[in-house]
């Protein structure tokens, strides 16, 4: 095995797999000592931390935040074992330990078996292979994978700063009661309306269905609803609202309700007042539709408990941006920027030119 280390004080390298796998299966856990069921055998358990420390910290560390995803935490004494290399290249414990990290939660859960590992591992290699060819055939030399990598450093480099030069300080509980004080229409909850929609394909048939639904005028809210629904199931033609009977979801008057209720929809609903209450036709396209209001909560304003959050993350952005303005700053002044605005100008008249332009043959 490469790497420079003596691994074959380790017990489980006796067993006659590959040197590769039995790395992936220590980083998975999988060769941890049987637990102890006689009292007095130390020896064992001191064994049992030595051995199975690196594949505990790698494995809990899809079970706890990340604090560094350039710190190691496997001894020191492993980390360089390479488990992998091709030309020009080589993977060491600590870079699939690193790589590893590197993943969402969810999916570090999935690579918790020794199957799965080899998996990743096999993943990474694919990749960077099709770097090293990239490379070899000078795509690293394009304009747009330059302006990638300098995007990249330049956002790695504000994350980095943001947790050191650039840290700012807290928000304090007197900072958001004044927040609040001062700005209190800023922190509300908005109207709030739940409404079912009957969708048809044309307007005439939309028309005559709620004809029938607004006929009887001394119904209960409870009945009128129950017969929109029925109506729902038996002639809407959007299957997605079909399926839950009709409901859109809570639409609220900021805009922040459901994304993908269209905008006209949403004034017909926000229009409605009263629980019960049936709009009249709205079209959409080639689509009808009916809304049905079930419930209508108004806007009230937030307690300080109730807006606390949103004040401290709100000024605690606000003060991460300025820093970072500051910062920005700073740098171009020491970067003796100079700006040819005449060459601009004459860019934006050649522009102009081109787009009033007569067509050739006209």
């Amino acid at each position: 095995m490469r790497g420079g280390n003596d691994i074959s004080r380790f017990p489980f390298c006796r067993v006659g797999l590959p040197a590769t796998l039995v790395l992936l299966l220590l980083l998975c856990g999988c060769f941890k000592p049987e637990r102890e069921e006689i009292a007095g055998r130390g020896a064992r358990e001191e064994r049992k931390q030595l051995y199975v420390a690196p594949a505990e910290q790698l494995v809990r560390a899809g079970e706890e935040e990340i604090r560094s995803l350039e710190e190691s935490r496997l001894p020191e004494e492993v980390q360089a074992i390479v488990v992998a290399e091709m030309s020009g290249f080589t993977m060491t414990l600590a870079d699939l330990e690193r790589r590893y990290n590197e993943l969402p939660r969810h999916i570090r859960y999935a690579y918790g078996t020794p199957a799965r590992l080899l998996d990743l591992l096999d993943h990474l290699l694919s990749f960077e292979v099709i770097a090293a060819d990239a490379r070899g055939r000078g795509l690293d030399r394009r304009h747009r994978v330059l302006t990638a990598t300098k995007r990249a450093m330049a956002s790695a480099l504000l994350t980095d700063l943001l947790q050191t030069e650039l840290k700012v300080d807290p928000v304090t509980t007197e900072e958001v009661r004044a927040e609040y004080e001062a700005n209190p229409d800023r922190y509300y909850s908005p109207d709030t309306v739940k409404t079912l929609a009957l969708a048809m394909a044309t307007r005439t048939g939309a028309e005559k269905i709620r004809t029938k639904l607004t006929a009887d005028e001394g119904a209960t809210v409870e009945e009128r609803r129950q017969r929109f629904e029925e109506a729902v199931a038996k002639h809407s033609v959007d299957a997605r609202s079909r399926a839950q009977s009709g409901y859109l979801g809570a639409i609220t008057s900021d805009g922040r309700g459901p994304y993908d209720v269209p905008p006209v929809l949403r004034e017909a609903a926000l229009e409605l007042e009263v629980a019960g209450a049936i709009s009249k036709v709205v079209s959409v396209g080639e689509r009808h539709f009916i809304l049905f209001l079930k419930e209508r909560r108004p806007g009230q304003p937030l307690t300080l408990a109730e807006a606390e959050g949103t004040i401290r993350s709100r000024q605690y952005q606000a003060r991460r941006a300025a820093a970072i303005e500051r910062f920005v700053a700073d740098l171009k002044s020491e970067a003796d920027i100079q700006i040819d605005t005449e060459v601009l100008a004459n860019e934006q008249s050649a522009h102009e030119r081109s787009a009033g332009a007569t067509p050739i043959g006209n």
